[in-house]
Parts: structure tokens; sequence; C-alpha cells
């Protein structure tokens, strides 16, 4: 076939059928092979290789450990370097590991007593200290605190109260750390932190 054949250059447009296989033939002969293969697909290999040795090796020197004491480094965020003396870096692991675990006391015969009984809302007070809020949650006939069981979902505080004939259920929406709780007197007492 010639390149000027009409029928050709109708249903290929101006490069031809011809031309098109050609210049992919010849790409897989070409130095740097595509993306994919040849030369610079080795070169950049290659290089990823060793990057990956070098930073093993750093790790290994630090024993894993993150230390970066002693080192220079420069943080820019959208293209502008931000200064160090305006990172501020919030620990919360740390702030997860103050958190005290929820009275979670309820067995299955107690969740199935709880659901077979009327709920009722138990009377509550609430008193703010400088760095405080305590709860108390009067629940008569409230002895222990395995009668509790109380989950955290997002910012609410869910409790359910189960004496020997009543249960009690009631949600306290509060964005603060819980501190403690007991049970006294029959009153549950919640303490939260204020303070941050």
């Amino acid at each position: 076939m010639k390149l000027n054949d009409k029928s050709i250059k109708k249903n290929y447009g101006m490069l031809g059928k011809n031309d098109l296989h050609e210049n992919r033939a010849s790409e897989g002969n070409n130095l740097m092979g595509g993306l994919g293969g040849g030369v610079l697909g080795k070169m950049i290999g290659g290089a990823m290789n060793m990057l990956e040795t070098e930073i093993k090796k750093e790790m290994q020197k630090n024993n894993g450990s993150e230390n970066i004491q002693g080192k220079n480094f420069d943080l820019y965020i959208n293209g502008k370097r931000v200064s160090p003396e305006n990172i501020k870096i919030s620990n919360k692991i740390q702030e997860k590991e103050k958190e005290i675990k929820l009275p979670e006391n309820f067995s299955k015969n107690d969740f199935k007593k709880f659901s077979s009984l009327d709920k009722k809302s138990p009377e509550t007070g609430v008193r703010r200290l400088s760095d405080r809020i305590i709860y108390e949650i009067k629940v008569p006939g409230l002895k222990s605190i395995k009668q509790v069981n109380m989950t955290k979902v997002n910012d609410v505080f869910e409790l359910k109260l189960l004496t020997e004939k009543e249960a009690y259920f009631k949600n306290i929406s509060i964005n603060f750390p819980l501190l403690s709780y007991k049970v006294e007197e029959n009153d549950l007492i919640l303490e939260f932190e204020t303070k941050e």
C-alpha cells in the first residue's frame, strides 16, 4: 500500500495505516523503552530499591524510633514555609490513655430483664465546679456499680441502670472526658473534667 492512497487517508486520517503500526513497533527498540520496561524502567526500579534499602538501614540504626532530634527539616503547606514555632502538637494517644473504662456490667440476662421492664427517667442533679462537672443520678435500690451499664456514642453517654424491680435509662450529652464514677447511697455519681 502507498501512503498517498486516498482510501487509506480516508479511513485512517493523515497518518495512514502503516505509519501508526511502524511507530508502535519502533517504541520497543527505543533507548527508553516506554514507561514499563527498557533502560529507564530498570533505572527507576533500581533507584527505588536503593531508596528502600537506605530507609530500612536508617530505621534499624534508630531502632525503629522516630527520633528527629538533631535533624533539620522544613515544612511547607500549599507552597508556604511553616515556622516550627507555629506548630502545635496534639497528643491524641495520651488523651485516649486518660479516658477511663466505662462500666459495661450487664450480662445477657440483665439485658433481657432491662428490655422487658418499663424504663424510668432518673432524677438528676448537676453541679459545676471550677474544673469539673458532677452528675448525681438518683436511683432508688442502686447498690453496686454492677447494676450500671454505660456506653458512649460520639458525645452522648448512654446509661442503663437496673435494680431488683425497675429499669432506668438516661442519656447525658457532654463533650468532656469522664474522670470517675461511683455508686454512693442510691446515687450514681459521674465526674467530668472541664479544663483543657
